[in-house]
């Protein structure tokens, strides 16, 4: 394995843990380095010693001292001033009488300790005794999180990593810092690893691993018990599972121990508690290495497990029934019904689909040695994918099943499979419910197309067309043929439920027809479950009507298989109009909801992220997002993947790293051509590329893509968005254009009112006004504008010379920022100069005028409000421009007064 040249990965992405260890030294405290084996503590402490020495320290390793000579305690005296630093690898195993001698100087404050804790045998008695004082502070060196690995991988390849190629690296390596090391280096050597563009791209693990990834995993798991090993096995072939589960419970020792040493890691799903490998790497290679009849008896055993505890969980029929398919033990056509449907509702799609094939073959063919493709029978053999075993999806995701898709690519296979078709239309349509969630749309809509010829039971009807519709929508991006589909299942009659409510929501919200979207309780009161689509009721939010959404979406149950989407738009909404504290309730909810998917794990990371976000804790946040980014599930009708993206650009511009989110915009455009463009997520896209161009230092471009997306929502009827853009075209420093183009209405709930409130009080620049906005976000939890508007009532309250009040409202923005992981951004408080607005004698006509044109009217424009010939309105800016000293027409909304502009604004 090699490493790149000058490149120390142990300490790249560690700046808290060195910033950390570097406080305590200046502050005469050791350090002892503790956490996990293999996550670069040794290394850690190379570094931190090369540092010191570098800056005149001495060092003494007591590892390498004879603990025999009489001499060793002698070893360490230096000259004047000169710090002494003891150094130990691994202080638990150094000589007692050496580690006794040291603490002696380290105790009378002779030397300072830099030490590491790598094995589990016992601390001496004298170790014990200072790190209970102060003389030692204990710095934990954990795994590297997502951010570290982005880092960490941008640093040794010299360029950006594509977002997804980090999460790969991600959950491959667990954050381990050797494992990323060996993985890089070798995804370097065989190509797998490359440069395409301006990023660096993986294609992950390969699909047979080699004898040096085996090795690698042997390193990583160390020596295992009979149990240890057992337990492993399991957890490879089974992924997930609930640490109540029989099997589980007979290997706890095992768990504890492996927990401890983090091989496996304890996840909280509700209230459950749920055990996995920590490393994606081992779930990966352990079923590789597994004799075919180990794996045969391991999967019976689980089966068997699961099948004892009762089956509790929803999604246990489709486990039980994935882990009893790879016995070659097929369920009966009912009994695939049902788990196909329970895999659905889990996102595992692949298994569904073999489910499915399986129960239609079941329904022609006898289960003999042969089928009617004449291939063996499920799970004998057969491997689609070419690659090796992956982990079963217990609550989702990827499974073994690839072994069980007998039919390659969904192709047809001859007049029994036709008839087999026709007995159950059930199936077609979860089998192209389950083509679409593995973007494999065109096979999705044969599939429909064969159900709709077919024929489906009346209760059925309903789910056919919502799939198809949205299929054909979401998917293909055939806008005009999901119409047609709909328009031929005619128009509804006075009195009777709309059974396509739901897609007709979609295609309006997609369309950006807001007008054919219902806005009453009535409207849906005849709907089998009594509650709004969720597309209708973001349709609904986005046109101002927040409340009412949520009284539509509080108005009734869910139907069980939209329960994701109600979930996600109830908190989406909630988080907008009544914050996140209110948003985390719904959040907890969804945690709880069946399976564990990838769809809905992207959309807890998403909404979760939304919520740091607005709090100020955007570290956390960028984390979550860059989980939520890198997701490629079914195509989405809501928030796109590139609307995923862009939302992590902003966070990373407003952690100060630029350069990284300028990459991940372009990532977020790239993804734009991949999917259905629809208004809502495009015009989300443009925003959060105004503020990472504001963070940037370009205001002209976030003042001019601003302004457009806000004339675009609203033309649409997207009044929550245009006032969203207005907000940071006033932010960017453009308040009076954005206070103009405020629409007369009143904000549809209270945080909005506040942002009215906000864009006002600067356009006029009233400080006192300002320092309620201040108050107001803080209430409403949105610590980082709070500091942000507190620090602009401080400029404006210093340009007008009240010291004081500057005094008073700077206090409290430091106080909201201390708060908040990053300080209110410069782009966003005016700058000193230019910025005193001068109170000129103007005419009352020059003073309208001047004010129109600083909101970036034209003089045609102008005329045309105010009744006015154009040659009028150009004689009295003339005269404007020359009292208040200004040749442009961007310099006067700092050189008209404030009590001009809010007269004007009010007026």
């Amino acid at each position: 394995m090699g490493s790149g040249i000058g490149f120390d990965w142990p300490v790249i992405a560690r700046d808290a843990e060195l910033a950390e260890i570097a406080r305590a030294l200046n502050m005469g405290a050791g350090v002892l380095l503790t956490g996990e084996p293999s996550v670069g503590k040794s290394a850690l402490l190379r570094a931190v010693l090369e540092r010191e020495q570098r800056g005149g320290a001495r060092a003494l390793d007591i590892g390498r001292l004879d603990p025999s000579s009489p001499r060793h305690a002698a070893q360490p005296v230096s000259g004047r001033g000169q710090r002494l630093i003891i150094v130990a690898d691994d202080v638990r195993t150094a000589a007692p009488a050496t580690l006794a001698a040291a603490c002696r100087l380290i105790a009378g404050g002779h030397a300072l300790l830099l030490a590491a804790e790598s094995s589990r045998a016992p601390l001496s008695a004298d170790m014990r005794r200072l790190l209970t004082g102060t003389l030692i502070h204990r710095v934990k060196v954990g795994p590297l999180d997502r951010s570290g690995i982005a880092k960490a991988l941008r640093t040794r390849l010299g360029a950006p990593v594509a977002v997804e190629t980090a999460e790969r690296f991600w959950d491959a390596s667990g954050g381990n810092i050797r494992v990323l090391q060996d993985l890089t280096e070798r995804s370097l050597t065989d190509g797998s690893l490359r440069r395409v563009g301006n990023l660096w791209r993986w294609t992950g693990l390969p699909a047979v691993p080699d004898d040096g990834l085996v090795g690698l995993v042997d390193l990583v798991l160390g020596r295992l018990t009979r149990n240890e090993r057992e337990l492993v096995a399991v957890l490879a072939l089974a992924g997930p599972l609930d640490t109540t589960l029989s099997l589980v419970v007979g290997l706890a020792e095992a768990a504890e121990s492996l927990d401890r040493r983090g091989v496996v890691t304890v996840e909280h799903q509700g209230l459950r508690k749920m055990l996995r490998l920590t490393h994606g790497l081992c779930a990966h290679v352990v079923p590789c290495t597994l004799p075919a009849d180990t794996v045969g008896r391991l999967r019976a055993r689980i089966a068997d497990a699961v099948k004892a505890s009762g089956i509790p969980r929803p999604a246990d029929p489709a486990r039980f029934a994935a882990l009893r398919l790879g016995l070659n033990d097929r369920p009966t056509s009912a009994g695939s019904v049902t788990s196909a449907a329970e895999a659905l509702h889990g996102e595992d799609y692949v298994l569904a689909e073999a489910l499915c094939r399986t129960a239609l073959k079941e329904a022609v063919t006898p289960p003999t040695g042969r089928s009617a493709d004449g291939l063996p029978p499920c799970g004998v053999g057969l491997r689609t994918g070419g690659g090796p075993p992956a982990t079963f999806a217990v609550e989702g995701g990827t499974s073994e099943v690839g072994d069980l898709l007998v039919s390659g690519t969904g192709s047809r296979a001859g007049a029994a499979r036709g008839s087999a078709r026709g007995a159950d239309g059930e199936l077609l349509i979860l089998l192209g419910e389950a083509l679409a969630g593995q973007r494999r749309c065109a096979e999705a809509e044969a599939e429909f197309l064969e159900a709709d010829r077919v024929g489906v039971a009346a209760d059925l009807r309903p789910r056919l067309v919502r799939s198809r519709v949205r299929n054909l929508a979401v998917g293909l991006g055939r806008l005009a043929e999901a119409q047609a589909v709909l328009d031929a299942e005619g128009a509804v009659r006075a009195g009777q439920a709309d059974r396509h409510l739901e897609p007709r929501a979609l295609l309006g919200l997609l369309a950006g027809r807001l007008d054919t979207l219902p806005t009453t309780s009535s409207s849906y009161a005849l709907m089998p479950t009594g509650s709004v689509p969720p597309p209708a009721a973001l349709a609904l939010h986005e046109g101002g009507g927040s409340q009412a959404s949520l009284a539509l979406l509080e108005s009734g149950a869910p139907a069980r298989d939209a329960g994701l989407d109600h979930l996600v738009v109830s908190a989406w909404i909630t988080l907008h109009a009544c914050g996140g504290a209110e948003a985390l309730g719904i959040l907890d909810i969804l945690r709880d909801h069946v399976g564990a998917g990838p769809r809905r794990c992207m959309y807890l990371a998403l909404l979760e992220a939304r919520i740091h976000r607005t709090a100020g804790r955007t570290a956390r946040a960028v984390e979550l997002f860059r989980q939520a980014a890198a997701q490629r599930g079914p195509a989405e009708w809501f928030v796109t993947r590139s609307w995923r993206l862009a939302q992590l650009a902003g966070a990373l511009a407003e952690q100060g790293e630029t350069a990284e989110a300028l990459s991940v915009l372009e990532q977020a455009r790239t993804a734009e051509d991949e999917e259905l463009a629809h208004l809502l997520a495009t015009n989300a896209v443009l925003l959060e590329a105004a503020t990472v161009a504001a963070c940037a230092g370009d205001r002209s471009t976030t003042v001019r893509q601003a302004l457009g997306v806000a004339q675009q929502a609203a033309a649409a009827g997207w009044s929550v968005q245009a006032l969203a853009a207005l907000h940071l075209t006033a932010r960017a420093g453009a308040a009076v254009r954005a206070a103009m183009l405020l629409p007369a209405a009143s904000a549809g709930c209270v945080p909005d009112a506040v942002v009215v409130r906000h864009i006002r009080a600067l356009a006029v620049r009233d400080g006192d006004a300002l320092d309620g906005v201040a108050e107001d976000f803080a209430g409403l939890g949105r610590l980082p504008l709070a500091a942000e508007a507190a620090a602009q009532a401080a400029r404006v309250h210093q340009t007008g010379g009240d010291r004081l009040k500057a005094r008073a409202s700077q206090a409290t923005s430091a106080a909201l920022a201390s708060r908040c992981d990053v300080s209110p951004p410069d782009w966003t408080v005016p700058t000193p100069g230019g910025d005193n607005p001068v109170g000129p004698q103007l005419t009352s006509r020059e003073c309208e005028i001047a004010t129109l044109a600083a909101a970036h009217l034209s003089n045609q424009e102008i005329a045309d409000r105010l009744v006015l010939s154009v040659r009028t309105v150009e004689n009295h800016l003339y005269r404007a421009f020359a009292k208040l000293g200004v040749t442009t027409r961007a310099e006067l909304p700092r050189r008209l007064a404030p009590d001009t502009l809010r007269s004007c604004l009010i007026a």
